[in-house]
């Protein structure tokens, strides 16, 4: 599964600090990877040597379950806080109202939005449009694409999630177009 890629997450360093949602640290029990749990509205402090980072759950319309019988399981989207910047991690969801309702916890530098699997998709995933209403609902200043094109995730071509995104959303606001490209706050 995309956001449990076994051997991607075993390629990380025991020391990777990992922020997961309730009820899910479990699934990284054959990483080195541990895990903190948070639920919608918790937040931590991870301290690193370049300074603390603030991390917050959100709640935003997506499910838990990586198989059939196991829907006990969180989901959340991040707000992540360092040096007085900020950024939201949207994670997974379809269209929701929860973007609009962090609003008031910005400004917002960046804002990592899902653009694919939205064929079929629609209860879980959002379109790339969805995508920028919930980027402009939180009041994002930049938007960067994720959630298309490291994994087949939907039946749609791996270029349209973002043809259709530079129709809805400035090119000048996209921090970055294509795999391997390096973008920078200012």
């Amino acid at each position: 599964m995309d956001h449990f890629d076994l051997p991607s997450l075993r390629a990380f360093s025991p020391s990777t600090r990992v922020i997961t949602a309730r009820a899910t640290s479990d699934l990284l029990r054959t990483t080195p990877l541990q895990a903190q749990e948070l639920d919608w509205n918790q937040d931590t402090i991870i301290s690193t040597s370049s300074g603390d980072v603030r991390v917050e759950a959100f709640q935003v319309n997506h499910w838990g379950a990586r198989w059939s019988r196991d829907t006990y399981r969180g989901f959340n989207g991040y707000i992540v806080e360092k040096a007085g910047k900020k950024m939201i991690f949207g994670g997974d969801t379809a269209l929701c109202e929860h973007f609009a309702a962090i609003r008031d916890r910005g400004p917002f530098e960046l804002a990592l939005m899902p653009i694919g699997s939205y064929r079929p998709g629609r209860s879980s995933h959002c379109t790339p449009e969805e995508a920028a209403r919930m980027f402009n609902d939180c009041g994002g200043h930049y938007l960067l694409p994720i959630h298309h094109k490291t994994f087949a995730l939907g039946p749609e071509p791996m270029n349209e999630p973002m043809e259709r995104l530079s129709k809805v959303v400035s090119r000048d606001r996209i921090a970055l177009w294509d795999t391997g490209q390096t973008f920078t706050l200012g």
